[in-house]
């Protein structure tokens, strides 16, 4: 379209949108429901009602906001969303489900209607907050953080927001006492869980020392991607911990009551097989207990390159032997429609090159390493 010297752009797109059920809640109308009707011979009746109140939508992804958006896959253990007043979830994601690299990265649609935009987003701040998801990462904590934003929730919008919030949106949401809290009681669940499911000597308090020794350590390796991994310790029937200010009220194998400056704290505790999921007052953690002892064979050598996500090779830049430079392309994966360059870290030589155009990969698969100490040697002979 053109008015004098301005040109407009106008998309048709003859589908429903992402977006269609803010048009639903406002309007009144099953969109869907009459896209089939007239796709089956039927008239459109009567006029557009008028719209009604405000609604606001959100996608869940399953994607990593402070890594570049990177998609991620895995089983999801926990799907709680709860149902509210003028609150709408559309998904087809339940605990179980297993989310993969060959399809769009969004796992759920949730979206609140109020009489005006305050209301709207004062309800799908609620339900967020109580939200929980566990067994891969999500963008929780990122729709969290931009709901609660001033100029957000004003609706002082502009272009460049994202780029504006993005380092503050994406930031972890949790302090390091409050995450030694969240380790602490998976610990605490562990060893809980650990004895009451004894075949023998079941009576025997949890940590008990007949003489008296170290505290049980237990360390948690960290699964986000700026986060440390958490070590804590306890000992003497779990009453005795490393941390601060913090007593142990109860301990159960799915729950632990902990005491913080005189106010009670509770966490509800998932404890699998290599795995511990943990929801606090003050949010969750999925946390990987680490090996005692580690297998020789699953140390990674330094400068290896490894795949953030299970993926198809689409190309690969290199040879075994090559040269390069740091930011030279190495790999290319394509994972839930999206394509993800792998670049080397640091001046090197390639080697160990694995992977071929076509080759499915891993999460954690090693794709090449990047030799340091040949690429010096070569400058130098150079």
């Amino acid at each position: 379209m053109v008015a004098d010297d301005r040109a407009f752009f106008l998309e048709m797109n003859t589908r429903l949108q992402v977006e269609h059920p803010v048009t639903e809640e406002v309007f009144g109308l099953d969109l869907v429901a009459r896209q089939i009707a007239v796709a089956e011979g039927a008239a459109l009746v009567g006029d557009v009602p008028a719209p009604s109140g405000h609604a606001v939508e959100v996608r869940l992804y399953a994607e990593n906001p402070a890594d570049d958006w990177q998609p991620q896959t895995g089983t999801v253990r926990t799907f709680d969303v709860p149902l509210g007043p003028g609150v709408r979830v559309d998904s087809g994601v339940e605990a179980g489900s297993v989310v993969g690299i060959r399809y769009d990265a969004m796992i759920a649609k949730i979206v609140a209607h109020g009489p005006d935009r305050t209301t709207a987003i004062r309800r799908l701040r609620d339900v967020l907050r109580r939200t929980r998801v566990h067994g891969l990462s999500t963008n929780l904590d990122f729709l969290r953080a931009i709901l609660a934003d001033d100029d957000f929730a004003a609706a002082r919008l502009r272009t460049t927001l994202l780029d504006d919030r993005l380092e503050a949106w994406t930031a972890p949401h949790l302090d390091e006492p409050a995450r030694r809290r969240l380790a602490l009681a998976a610990a605490l669940a562990e060893a809980t869980t650990a004895s009451t499911g004894a075949k023998v000597l079941s009576r025997i308090p949890t940590a008990y020392r007949n003489v008296p020794s170290q505290p049980r350590t237990r360390t948690y390796l960290s699964t986000g991607s700026t986060a440390e991994d958490l070590t804590v310790s306890y000992s003497a029937g779990l009453v005795q911990h490393d941390l601060d200010d913090v007593a142990v009220v109860d301990v159960s194998p799915r729950r632990v009551v902990l005491d913080v400056g005189g106010v009670t704290e509770t966490y509800d505790v998932a404890v699998g097989i290599g795995w511990v999921d943990v929801d606090g007052p003050h949010g969750s953690i999925d946390l990987t207990p680490a090996p005692v002892f580690v297998d020789p064979a699953d140390v990674v050598a330094e400068g290896s390159l490894l795949a953030p996500m299970p993926a198809a090779v689409v190309s690969v830049a290199v040879t075994d032997g090559q040269q390069v430079g740091k930011g030279d392309v190495i790999v290319v994966l394509e994972a839930m429609k999206m394509q993800h360059t792998i670049t080397a870290p640091t001046d090197g030589v390639v080697t160990g090159l694995s992977v071929t155009a076509g080759t499915q990969v891993e999460s954690g698969a090693v794709l090449a390493r990047i030799d340091i100490s040949t690429g010096s040697m070569t400058e130098e002979t150079a």
